[in-house]
């Protein structure tokens, strides 16, 4: 059932739209209005503008108004008729930023995409705006249409950091990876591909433009990366990343301690206490540490080792003449987990070798791929609101809008 309201003083809601009273319906109130018509209107199937009015129809539409009222209107338009092909047409709301056969005008649609962006589900905007969250996806596509294929045409980042991450398939059982390049310099994501293979991988990083315009990678120690990126980035000096390696290192660590005393993994006092760096100890750590040492010896000497290890390779910003001492010393530490040390130091000494200039290279740059890790981060809170992703491209469009340089 509708009900008219007493007709209230007119006003102009947008430019070209106006105002000219209210009604009640089942979903609440809404405002009946009047679109201005250009000066002289033609005939679109012939071009003539020798027409006339027949009759007049009512559209409902939802329009945002200059200051960000909504309101839901039935806008009252005329039919017209031409003369000489004898053809009839309605009265356009392209004036208002309504099209054809849509019910939001441009502001009220752009308005759905900043939801989006600032994090706010599909379903949380529908419930919002009375709409479906089909609507809300298919909205959110289309205006993003464009930029995404000015993405593509986006030339690769001089400091790029490169990383992978699994995506939770949403209904599906099961999980499937896809790779991340950031753009390390403006902090942003650049691309997301699809799975972590060798094959497909190379093949959507050779689509990139501007691959030899790359500087730097930073990416973790990952031998099918390495490979990639050097056949692909010919002049890209790669870097491994600083958290991996100290990470690596300490995991090491933490395995021989293991195997030297097998009841410290019960301990979890003395376990947090060889996980924190030695400035940083409390001191009930230190007493912790000491009765540990003077039962297990070994494990002192390894202690001592690892944090030499990773003081030596937390430098950073260092000038070249300067990495020369530095370099002597790495090089002596790898040779005593190669002659001097247990069986897991050997592992970790090989592993050293085989990224040896990567290692080194954190020494001269500050960038590492904190900054990758923590888009992926952020991609984690995207899957989490809307339980998964089953459909990639949906994904991706997201990730590009609240992580990279697509500007709303």
């Amino acid at each position: 059932m509708e009900e008219k309201t007493p007709t209230m003083p007119s006003f102009v809601f947008l430019k070209y739209l106006k105002i000219t009273g209210e009604g009640l319906d089942s979903q609440g109130k809404f405002a009946y209005a009047t679109c201005d018509e250009v000066e002289q209107p033609v005939c679109p199937h012939c071009g003539s503008s020798e027409l006339y009015a027949h009759g007049y129809y009512h559209r409902n539409a939802s329009a945002m108004g200059r200051d960000g009222a909504r309101k839901r209107l039935r806008i009252k338009l005329k039919r017209y008729k031409c003369r000489c092909c004898a053809k009839s047409f309605s009265q356009s709301c392209n004036r208002i930023g309504i099209g054809k056969w849509q019910r939001r005008n441009a502001r009220l649609n752009d308005m759905l995409s900043r939801e989006c962006a600032n994090g706010v589900s599909n379903k949380a905007i529908g419930m919002k705006y009375r709409i479906s969250t089909s609507t809300v996806e298919r909205q959110l596509h289309k205006n993003h249409a464009v930029l995404l294929s000015e993405q593509l045409q986006y030339p690769c980042p001089h400091v790029m950091g490169i990383d992978e991450h699994s995506i939770h398939r949403g209904r599906t059982k099961g999980h499937k990876f896809a790779v991340t390049l950031a753009d390390l310099r403006h902090h942003r994501v650049y691309e997301v591909f699809e799975g972590k293979n060798s094959k497909v991988l190379e093949a959507n990083l050779r689509r990139l433009k501007g691959r030899e315009q790359v500087k730097v990678i930073c990416m973790d120690l990952s031998s099918p990366f390495r490979s990639i990126v050097q056949r692909l980035f010919p002049r890209a000096k790669i870097v491994a990343d600083r958290f991996h390696v100290i990470r690596l290192i300490i995991d090491t660590f933490h395995e021989f301690c293991k195997a030297a005393d097998p009841e410290i993994k019960w301990k979890r006092g003395i376990i947090c206490a060889l996980r924190t760096k030695g400035a940083n100890l409390r001191p009930t750590q230190r007493l912790l540490l000491e009765k540990e040492f003077s039962r297990h010896p070994a494990i002192e000497t390894a202690y001592d080792f690892k944090e030499e290890l990773c003081t030596l390779l937390s430098i950073n910003e260092r000038k070249r003449i300067n990495c020369v001492p530095l370099l002597e010393r790495l090089k002596e530490m790898v040779w005593q987990m190669l002659h001097d040390a247990p069986e897991i130091f050997k592992k970790l000494g090989r592993t050293i070798r085989q990224w040896f200039e990567p290692i080194i290279r954190m020494w001269r740059f500050t960038k590492s791929n904190g900054i990758t890790e923590g888009f992926h981060r952020k991609m984690k809170l995207i899957q989490r609101r809307a339980y998964g992703y089953r459909n990639f491209q949906n994904y991706r469009l997201r990730v590009l809008i609240e992580c990279g340089h697509i500007v709303i």
